[in-house]
């Protein structure tokens, strides 16, 4: 029997503990979107990458009925293949462009390189998509610091098998944890609130 993606786990679990979350998921991409953001960037997203996307096609950030919406990620909201390219447009990236620096290093600018996948504000989650032997891996984008992470996880299903355990335990995962409200939504909350 073959264990779930930890991406259907996150989405079973939202299902059964936030259904504000769960109702704010857009359903995946068709095979056929992936590739034209494929040929839109200029490169093939790894099998990773590409179920990512066929199980979330980004999520509605305005309210669902009388709620308002909550992020699935600590970062903000997960992206369509339309918000990617839009966003990456907004950020001035040129499609087939030159992606200096290797995959997983620190960068002072957003590089066409980066491929936006989560955000708020000027903040954003990307797949590292430079070459190098960590190509896939996951950094954090700080919009008012104007500087990256470097690799916090080497790709989007170690990320999401962390999510998983911080949902199912309220454990932290990016200096911020998990409380579960009556209506359903989630809120992350600072960690350093629990030492207040």
């Amino acid at each position: 029997m073959t264990r779930p993606s930890p991406f259907d786990e996150v989405l079973v679990w939202c299902r059964e503990n936030a259904p504000v979350v769960a109702a704010s998921l857009r359903d995946g991409a068709r095979p056929d979107d992936i590739d034209e953001l494929d040929r839109t960037l200029g490169y093939r997203l790894d099998p990773t990458a590409r179920e990512f996307f066929e199980t979330f096609n980004g999520e509605a950030d305005y309210m669902i009925g009388e709620h308002d919406t909550s992020p699935l990620l600590p970062i903000g909201y997960l992206f369509s293949l339309d918000k990617i390219v839009a966003v990456r447009k907004e950020l001035g990236l040129s499609h087939h462009g030159t992606a200096l620096g290797t995959a997983g290093e620190e960068a002072e600018e957003f590089s066409d390189g980066f491929l936006p996948i989560a955000g708020i504000d000027s903040d954003y989650l990307y797949i590292d998509m430079r070459p190098g032997l960590r190509r896939g891996c996951i950094g954090y984008w700080n919009g008012e610091d104007f500087e990256t992470s470097g690799a916090l996880w080497p790709d989007l299903a170690t990320m999401f098998s962390d999510l998983l355990a911080a949902l199912r335990t309220g454990g932290p995962i990016m200096n911020r944890r998990i409380v579960i409200e009556p209506s359903g939504a989630i809120e992350w909350v600072h960690t350093y609130w629990d030492e207040a």
